[in-house]
């Protein structure tokens, strides 16, 4: 089910999570935000995190039709 494969792509983030691009929208905040993208053709997820201390935060898991300046 893709609930789990979501939930499995954010458990990744446990193991690096720097590797990951900083989003588009990551001027407008004080934190980085960064993003993993997940998933193919028309099926991608973005999973928009920060990183604080050694604790990810996910913001939002927004699906990529979605407006790329959606608000966190």
């Amino acid at each position: 089910m893709w609930v789990n494969e979501i939930n499995d792509a954010v458990a990744s983030l446990d193991t690096f999570p720097a590797r990951y691009a900083l989003a588009a929208i990551d001027d407008a905040f004080e934190e980085e935000i960064r993003q993993l993208l997940y998933g193919k053709g028309r099926g991608v997820y973005r999973i928009l995190f920060t990183i604080q201390n050694e604790t990810v935060v996910v913001l939002r898991v927004l699906h990529s039709a979605r407006d790329m300046n959606a608000e966190l």
